[in-house]
Protein backbone atom coordinates (compact mmCIF):
# COMPACT_ATOMS: atom_id res chain seq x y z
CA UNK A 1 0.00 0.00 0.00
CA UNK A 2 1.28 3.37 -0.98
CA UNK A 3 2.04 5.59 2.03
CA UNK A 4 -0.38 8.30 0.94
CA UNK A 5 -3.10 5.64 1.01
CA UNK A 6 -1.88 4.43 4.10
CA UNK A 7 -2.22 7.39 5.76
CA UNK A 8 -5.94 7.98 4.92
CA UNK A 9 -7.08 4.58 5.51
CA UNK A 10 -5.59 4.71 9.11
CA UNK A 11 -7.39 8.56 8.92
CA UNK A 12 -10.83 6.22 8.25
CA UNK A 13 -10.13 3.97 11.00
CA UNK A 14 -9.62 6.73 13.53
CA UNK A 15 -12.45 8.22 12.64
CA UNK A 16 -14.49 5.31 12.81
CA UNK A 17 -13.36 4.21 16.14
CA UNK A 18 -13.78 7.56 17.69
CA UNK A 19 -16.93 8.53 16.26
CA UNK A 20 -18.22 11.30 13.83
CA UNK A 21 -20.08 13.38 16.20
CA UNK A 22 -16.49 13.38 18.35
CA UNK A 23 -14.88 15.11 15.21
CA UNK A 24 -17.22 17.33 13.73
CA UNK A 25 -18.93 18.16 17.14
CA UNK A 26 -20.99 21.58 17.53
CA UNK A 27 -18.94 24.29 18.85
CA UNK A 28 -21.90 24.60 21.29
CA UNK A 29 -23.93 22.69 23.63
CA UNK A 30 -21.33 23.48 26.50
CA UNK A 31 -24.34 23.79 28.79
CA UNK A 32 -25.90 21.93 31.74
CA UNK A 33 -28.71 22.01 33.56
CA UNK A 34 -28.92 19.98 36.74
CA UNK A 35 -30.20 19.80 40.40
CA UNK A 36 -27.86 21.51 42.58
CA UNK A 37 -27.44 17.77 44.85
CA UNK A 38 -26.94 15.51 41.60
CA UNK A 39 -23.81 15.10 39.40
CA UNK A 40 -22.64 13.67 36.27
CA UNK A 41 -24.96 14.20 33.20
CA UNK A 42 -28.51 14.05 32.73
CA UNK A 43 -31.16 13.24 32.01
CA UNK A 44 -32.17 14.26 35.46
CA UNK A 45 -35.17 13.25 37.06
CA UNK A 46 -36.59 15.79 39.52
CA UNK A 47 -39.41 17.23 41.94
CA UNK A 48 -41.03 20.40 41.73
CA UNK A 49 -40.17 23.17 43.26
CA UNK A 50 -36.40 22.48 42.25
CA UNK A 51 -33.06 23.98 42.63
CA UNK A 52 -31.41 24.00 39.51
CA UNK A 53 -27.63 25.18 38.53
CA UNK A 54 -26.14 26.10 35.35
CA UNK A 55 -22.91 25.39 34.25
CA UNK A 56 -20.34 24.40 31.89
CA UNK A 57 -19.35 21.07 30.81
CA UNK A 58 -16.40 21.17 29.11
CA UNK A 59 -12.94 22.59 29.94
CA UNK A 60 -11.67 25.16 27.59
CA UNK A 61 -14.74 27.67 27.41
CA UNK A 62 -14.76 31.39 28.94
CA UNK A 63 -17.39 32.86 30.41
CA UNK A 64 -20.98 32.48 29.04
CA UNK A 65 -23.61 35.17 29.36
CA UNK A 66 -26.45 36.97 28.32
CA UNK A 67 -28.15 33.58 29.65
CA UNK A 68 -31.78 32.62 28.72
CA UNK A 69 -33.96 30.04 29.73
CA UNK A 70 -36.00 27.52 27.29
CA UNK A 71 -38.77 25.37 28.53
CA UNK A 72 -39.94 22.51 26.31
CA UNK A 73 -43.57 21.14 27.88
CA UNK A 74 -46.07 17.98 26.71
CA UNK A 75 -49.49 18.43 25.99
CA UNK A 76 -50.92 17.88 29.35
CA UNK A 77 -48.79 19.96 31.38
CA UNK A 78 -49.16 22.98 29.20
CA UNK A 79 -53.29 22.03 29.13
CA UNK A 80 -53.09 21.90 33.22
CA UNK A 81 -50.48 25.36 33.53
CA UNK A 82 -51.02 28.37 35.56
CA UNK A 83 -48.12 29.34 35.91
CA UNK A 84 -43.87 28.45 36.09
CA UNK A 85 -42.13 30.42 38.46
CA UNK A 86 -38.55 30.83 38.83
CA UNK A 87 -36.18 33.43 40.60
CA UNK A 88 -34.16 34.19 37.58
CA UNK A 89 -36.80 35.07 35.29
CA UNK A 90 -41.03 36.63 34.89
CA UNK A 91 -43.08 34.12 35.16
CA UNK A 92 -43.65 31.78 32.39
CA UNK A 93 -47.88 31.72 31.78
CA UNK A 94 -49.79 28.76 29.53
CA UNK A 95 -50.19 31.78 26.80
CA UNK A 96 -46.88 32.61 26.68
CA UNK A 97 -45.92 28.87 24.89
CA UNK A 98 -45.91 27.88 21.66
CA UNK A 99 -46.14 24.77 19.22
CA UNK A 100 -43.82 25.13 16.95
CA UNK A 101 -46.25 23.37 14.78
CA UNK A 102 -48.56 25.99 14.61
CA UNK A 103 -46.04 28.44 12.67
CA UNK A 104 -44.34 25.25 10.96
CA UNK A 105 -41.11 25.97 12.95
CA UNK A 106 -39.35 23.18 11.99
CA UNK A 107 -35.82 24.14 14.50
CA UNK A 108 -36.21 26.34 17.48
CA UNK A 109 -35.72 28.72 18.76
CA UNK A 110 -36.36 31.51 16.26
CA UNK A 111 -32.98 33.03 14.84
CA UNK A 112 -34.64 36.58 14.14
CA UNK A 113 -34.11 39.14 17.16
CA UNK A 114 -37.18 40.44 18.55
CA UNK A 115 -39.00 37.71 18.06
CA UNK A 116 -40.13 36.38 21.64
CA UNK A 117 -39.71 40.48 23.53
CA UNK A 118 -37.98 43.02 22.46
CA UNK A 119 -34.40 42.21 24.06
CA UNK A 120 -34.10 38.80 22.33
CA UNK A 121 -31.19 38.74 20.57
CA UNK A 122 -31.68 36.07 18.13
CA UNK A 123 -29.93 32.83 17.72
CA UNK A 124 -27.00 30.34 15.83
CA UNK A 125 -28.70 28.91 13.12
CA UNK A 126 -26.35 25.99 13.64
CA UNK A 127 -27.31 25.99 17.16
CA UNK A 128 -30.90 25.48 17.05
CA UNK A 129 -32.89 22.04 18.30
CA UNK A 130 -34.86 20.57 15.50
CA UNK A 131 -38.57 19.70 16.82
CA UNK A 132 -38.05 15.76 16.18
CA UNK A 133 -35.19 15.56 18.41
CA UNK A 134 -37.11 17.87 21.72
CA UNK A 135 -40.16 15.47 20.95
CA UNK A 136 -38.25 12.53 21.23
CA UNK A 137 -36.65 13.18 24.60
CA UNK A 138 -40.16 14.67 25.74
CA UNK A 139 -42.77 11.33 24.36
CA UNK A 140 -39.86 9.01 23.48
CA UNK A 141 -40.38 9.16 19.76
CA UNK A 142 -41.42 11.36 17.40
CA UNK A 143 -44.87 12.03 18.15
CA UNK A 144 -47.08 14.38 20.25
CA UNK A 145 -47.38 18.25 20.88
CA UNK A 146 -44.76 20.20 22.34
CA UNK A 147 -45.07 23.74 23.44
CA UNK A 148 -42.09 25.77 24.22
CA UNK A 149 -41.22 29.19 25.39
CA UNK A 150 -37.59 31.25 26.31
CA UNK A 151 -37.65 33.98 28.95
CA UNK A 152 -34.39 35.96 29.27
CA UNK A 153 -32.74 35.67 32.91
CA UNK A 154 -31.03 37.96 35.33
CA UNK A 155 -27.74 35.61 35.59
CA UNK A 156 -25.27 38.14 34.15
CA UNK A 157 -22.74 35.44 33.81
CA UNK A 158 -21.22 31.67 33.91
CA UNK A 159 -17.95 29.96 33.79
CA UNK A 160 -16.48 27.39 34.03
CA UNK A 161 -16.07 27.52 38.03
CA UNK A 162 -18.75 29.79 38.73
CA UNK A 163 -22.19 28.23 37.83
CA UNK A 164 -25.21 29.95 38.81
CA UNK A 165 -28.69 28.85 40.56
CA UNK A 166 -31.94 29.72 40.64
CA UNK A 167 -35.34 27.92 41.64
CA UNK A 168 -37.75 26.58 39.69
CA UNK A 169 -41.48 25.76 40.55
CA UNK A 170 -44.26 24.36 38.25
CA UNK A 171 -48.13 25.09 38.84
CA UNK A 172 -50.01 22.84 36.93
CA UNK A 173 -52.85 21.16 38.98
CA UNK A 174 -54.49 18.18 37.56
CA UNK A 175 -51.50 17.53 35.31
CA UNK A 176 -50.95 14.23 35.68
CA UNK A 177 -48.09 13.17 33.38
CA UNK A 178 -46.63 16.59 33.94
CA UNK A 179 -43.15 16.94 31.56
CA UNK A 180 -41.13 20.18 31.69
CA UNK A 181 -37.70 20.01 30.10
CA UNK A 182 -35.27 23.02 31.35
CA UNK A 183 -32.68 24.16 28.42
CA UNK A 184 -30.31 27.10 29.12
CA UNK A 185 -29.00 28.94 26.42
CA UNK A 186 -26.19 31.93 26.31
CA UNK A 187 -23.93 34.29 24.74
CA UNK A 188 -19.78 33.12 23.69
CA UNK A 189 -17.95 36.25 22.18
CA UNK A 190 -15.64 33.66 21.34
CA UNK A 191 -17.42 31.77 19.45
CA UNK A 192 -19.23 35.29 17.47
CA UNK A 193 -16.80 35.65 14.94
CA UNK A 194 -19.60 38.12 12.45
CA UNK A 195 -20.19 40.38 15.55
CA UNK A 196 -23.97 39.45 15.50
CA UNK A 197 -24.15 39.15 19.19
CA UNK A 198 -26.88 36.16 18.79
CA UNK A 199 -27.19 33.92 21.31
CA UNK A 200 -24.85 30.46 20.12
CA UNK A 201 -24.16 28.74 23.26
CA UNK A 202 -27.16 25.76 24.29
CA UNK A 203 -27.68 22.62 26.58
CA UNK A 204 -26.60 19.58 25.58
CA UNK A 205 -29.60 17.14 24.83
CA UNK A 206 -27.82 14.95 27.37
CA UNK A 207 -27.52 17.16 30.01
CA UNK A 208 -31.07 18.74 30.45
CA UNK A 209 -33.19 18.40 33.63
CA UNK A 210 -37.18 17.35 33.52
CA UNK A 211 -38.66 18.75 36.27
CA UNK A 212 -41.99 16.35 37.47
CA UNK A 213 -44.57 17.15 40.20
CA UNK A 214 -44.22 13.97 42.70
CA UNK A 215 -41.90 11.72 43.46
CA UNK A 216 -44.45 8.81 42.46
CA UNK A 217 -43.53 9.85 38.73
CA UNK A 218 -39.86 9.65 39.15
CA UNK A 219 -40.10 6.23 39.66
CA UNK A 220 -42.27 6.41 36.86
CA UNK A 221 -39.91 8.05 34.41
CA UNK A 222 -36.30 5.91 35.64
CA UNK A 223 -38.57 2.78 35.21
CA UNK A 224 -37.46 2.78 31.70
CA UNK A 225 -33.70 3.97 32.18
CA UNK A 226 -33.71 0.87 35.16
CA UNK A 227 -35.09 -1.58 32.32
CA UNK A 228 -32.38 -0.32 29.73
CA UNK A 229 -29.62 -0.83 31.66
CA UNK A 230 -30.86 -4.19 33.24
CA UNK A 231 -31.01 -5.38 29.39
CA UNK A 232 -27.56 -3.96 28.63
CA UNK A 233 -26.34 -5.91 31.29
CA UNK A 234 -28.13 -9.36 30.85
CA UNK A 235 -26.87 -8.53 26.92
CA UNK A 236 -23.46 -8.28 27.91
CA UNK A 237 -23.39 -11.39 30.14
CA UNK A 238 -24.76 -13.19 26.97
CA UNK A 239 -22.22 -12.12 24.49
CA UNK A 240 -19.45 -13.29 26.95
CA UNK A 241 -21.01 -16.11 27.67
CA UNK A 242 -21.23 -17.03 24.04
CA UNK A 243 -17.46 -15.91 23.72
Amino acid sequence: MRPCARIIAIAIVFLLVIGPSTVFATPGCVLYVKPTGGGGTGPYVIASPATLEIGIKASGHGTITTIWLMLILNDDTRTNLVEIRTTVTDDFLQGDFMNPENVQESRIPRTAQGQYDASYPGYKFSEQYTVSALKSHIYGSNTGTIWYFVRKTTISSISRNSPATFILTVDAPGATQMKVMVLALGYSSALDHKGTEELNECTSLGAYTFVVPQIASVFLALAPIAALGLYTYKQKKTNRNVA
